[in-house]
């Protein structure tokens, strides 16, 4: 459970066109509904600090011919395929028609998991209850998890609890309360974890959890290391990352000669390599961030991804170093969303042609007093233009007539970090240099009278 998560909460409504409609839902009811998934949620991101865990929700009312209260688990197919065609998908088989509608939503909202979650109004039948005694269930891996409005023999106010437990479920937890009878070696989640603070067995743990007692569990935020483990929350190294995010990139080189300026140029790839796991397709939720790459041991350079942006977890790139006359020691590396960067790939080239690299000084106060600081600029003879940026990969800066004194303009107190490159006559890009701003206000002084007895 890492990542951000995007959740479809299905509001079913019974439309009478199978069976009567006994029970129907009001604005009071979703609402009340709403908070307690809403409290579900938070409740995971709160307790998961590590995770990057993010939750978005969207809310729909969907429609079936049958009274869902008044089924059975066996025939939970019926009312949930009719909501889940009512979404507009197509099909017979409710649990692929549960799945493309999870992918669609992830599609749409970006996100790295999707799931849903269907509410169901019981009008205080059987305590809340559907007709096999059923209150509340989930399906270990997903895609959904299923609710009464009245959890059965909880009360209402318990629903964010009894849904943070089945939550738990989708990412993979499994129950530790004795009547489920899971034994302490059964195993489960992304790193194939034991279920060892089961209640069913002599097992290494016994510790309060959310996945043996949800209330009591839910408000003194109770989780056990096993279900921790088994929804993906552990740290091995002990590097303040979660195995499933503690992934490394892999970066491939080749360089070709480019056709103008004399300069090569290099592409390559970049993928994020998985956490390897035992029993499930290995998958990563990392992303490549960037691509860069440094001459001689300098300051790191931005390569542009081939399709504009960083946004995946396998990138293609390109870069034309901004070399000089002369031998050059090149070395690249791929750094993933959580900072992790690819071993080091190094290359040497030697060119000529080009002439010999420009000396620049740039003079920036080490902090300023004002919001407005000026960099003072020096540079050899031929330089035409500069560009200056807060994104090392200046995109949407604009080139700009080289002047001696440039300004710049920070928002608030802190500390900045801007990029600075020069370009020639001939259209000969320098290196971008990074430059550390601080913008620090002075401090007001408050004067008090001195009174002598």
């Amino acid at each position: 459970m890492a990542g951000h998560v995007a959740v479809r909460l299905v509001f079913v409504e019974s439309d009478g066109s199978r069976v009567p409609s006994r029970i129907d839902w009001t604005a009071q009811q979703k609402q009340r509904v709403r908070a307690e998934i809403d409290e579900a949620l938070r409740w995971w991101e709160r307790n998961l600090p590590l995770a990057q865990l993010r939750f978005s929700v969207e809310e729909v009312t969907l429609f079936t011919g049958y009274e869902p209260i008044d089924m059975r688990l066996a025939d939970e197919g019926l009312w949930i395929g009719d909501a889940l065609r009512d979404l507009g998908l197509q099909g017979d088989n409710y649990f692929a028609l549960a799945y493309e509608a999870a992918d669609q939503l992830r599609k749409t909202n970006d996100s790295d998991w999707a799931t849903t979650i269907f509410v169901v109004a019981s009008g205080g039948s059987n305590g809340g209850r559907f007709a096999d005694d059923y209150f509340a269930y989930a399906y270990i891996g997903g895609p959904f998890l299923v609710l009464t409005d009245e959890v059965g023999p909880y009360q209402q106010s318990d629903l964010a609890a009894v849904a943070a437990h089945e939550i738990a479920h989708i990412f993979g937890a499994l129950d530790q309360y004795r009547a489920a009878r899971v034994p302490c070696e059964r195993r489960s989640g992304y790193l194939d974890q034991p279920t060892s603070n089961s209640q069913s067995g002599n097992c290494l743990l016994n510790e309060p959890s959310i996945m043996i007692e949800p209330v009591g569990s839910f408000n003194h935020d109770h989780i056990d290391p096993a279900a921790l483990a088994q929804i993906g929350y552990r740290d091995s190294d002990g590097d303040g990352i979660i195995d499933p995010l503690d992934t490394t990139p892999e970066l491939r080189l080749e360089a070709e000669l480019a056709a103008t300026n004399r300069r090569p140029s290099y592409r390559g790839s970049a993928r994020d390599l998985a956490f390897p796991t035992m029993q499930q397709s290995a998958t990563t939720i990392n992303r490549i961030a960037r691509v860069e790459y440094r001459i001689n041991g300098g300051p790191w350079q931005f390569a542009m991804a081939d399709d504009g942006s960083y946004d995946s977890a396998e990138e293609g790139f390109t870069a034309v170093p901004p070399l000089y006359d002369g031998t050059s020691r090149l070395e690249f590396r791929a750094v993933n969303t959580v900072g992790i960067a690819s071993t080091i790939t190094q290359t040497s080239v030697s060119i000529s042609g080009v002439g010999l690299e420009p000396v620049y000084t740039i003079d920036a106060p080490p902090v300023s007093a004002s919001p407005i600081l000026t960099l003072s600029l020096q540079a050899a003879p031929g330089v035409a233009q500069l560009q200056l940026s807060s994104d090392p990969a200046f995109a949407d800066a604009p080139w700009q007539l080289f002047q001696r004194d440039i300004t710049v303009q920070l928002a608030a107190p802190g500390a900045y970090t801007y990029y600075l490159r020069f370009r020639d006559s001939e259209g000969l890009t320098s290196p971008s240099y990074p430059l550390l701003l601080r913008y620090q206000p002075p401090m007001p002084h408050i004067y008090l009278p001195l009174v002598r007895r």
